[in-house]
């Protein structure tokens, strides 16, 4: 299949699912050779109608928010793209907890706005509410399989295989929102909570009122928002002398039950087609040919002494084969 640009497409409040995407699309467009174009629907001021054309690949990557696609997002979604039959690559980011059905309901809608799914992925990442929660996510061996997603998908592409339908998991159309939790094991009811201020610390900077995907922020009175907020912590990434940030006790709840139960040890979910008569073996080993070139690029397998493959990917790790090669304790 010709393909003449691979297109990044994001909602990303705080930055990381556009990351995400940019890295996916990068391996395909670089697997394809053609052109990568960025499309961020972030901020109000970006956000205009684009029909994909038909030999135009789109990687199209949302946050998840309470197990679905952000319901104020999803409108822009279908207000702003449309598609002619071309493929596309669904890809959704969580906090560790779970995406539940934001996965299938992406692809889902995507199929509804024309566009052909290839191959999906979830990708665990640090929560929006708290670094510490689901910290170091993606990490680097994500990266790798994320990258080796899109290489395989470019290999599948420029072989022109014929693929089959793309099985997602979850339901579509998608379920209720997840309730999200308190310490007490109950509900916890935050809907209307918004940032607070320390004008003690804020500057004026204007930087919060830039950053908010919902233009609720307004400029010159950071303290008093109007509209809408969907928790998405961009003002509170943003600030640069940390002067925003919620005290809605509801909220600070659910951030502790989330400190406690997550762990952070889900691998990222990536789904490629299959190809006429390819079984989930066939597939799973296109998706490792696509992973071993996106390892020998970032870093690579070596044989230690005991003839046993090493996984090379920091100093530490070439530090200690090298240690054990030259007999060090």
């Amino acid at each position: 299949m010709d393909v003449s640009t691979v297109t990044v497409v994001s909602f990303s409040p705080t930055g990381a699912t556009r990351g995400v995407a940019k890295r996916l699309g990068s391996a395909i467009a670089r697997g394809l050779g053609c052109e990568l174009d960025i499309c961020d629907f972030t901020l109000p001021a970006l956000r205009e109608a684009r029909a994909f054309a038909a030999d135009e690949l789109v990687v199209l990557g949302m946050p998840t928010y309470a197990g679905r696609v952000p319901n104020k997002a999803l409108p822009l979604l279908r207000e702003l793209f449309s598609g002619a039959g071309g493929p596309c690559v669904p890809v959704v980011t969580y906090g560790g907890r779970a995406f539940d059905d934001a996965l299938s309901e992406l692809a889902g809608e995507l199929r509804g706005m024309g566009l052909v799914p290839v191959a999906a992925a979830a990708v665990p990442c640090a929560h929006a509410f708290s670094d510490d929660i689901g910290a170091g996510r993606p990490s680097d061996e994500d990266l790798v399989g994320i990258m080796g997603l899109g290489y395989a998908v470019a290999d599948a592409l420029f072989r022109d295989l014929p693929l089959g339908e793309l099985e997602v998991p979850g339901s579509w159309p998608a379920g209720p929102y997840y309730t999200p939790l308190g310490t007490d094991g109950e509900p916890a009811r935050f809907l209307k909570a918004t940032p607070v201020t320390d004008l003690d610390a804020c500057v004026d900077c204007g930087t919060c009122a830039k950053v908010c995907p919902m233009g609720t922020v307004r400029d010159g009175r950071p303290w008093d928002s109007l509209g809408i907020c969907i928790k998405c912590q961009a003002c509170v990434d943003a600030c640069p002398t940390g002067a925003r940030g919620f005290d809605d006790e509801a909220f600070l709840s659910h951030v502790e039950m989330l400190r406690r139960t997550v762990t952070g040890a889900e691998d990222p979910l990536l789904l490629l087609a299959p190809a006429a008569g390819e079984d989930a073996d066939d597939v799973a080993r296109r998706l490792e040919a696509g992973r071993l070139r996106a390892a020998q690029e970032r870093w690579h397998y070596v044989w230690d002494p005991a003839g046993e493959r090493r996984w090379i990917e920091n100093e530490l790790d070439m530090a200690e084969l090298l240690a054990s090669l030259v007999g060090g304790e």
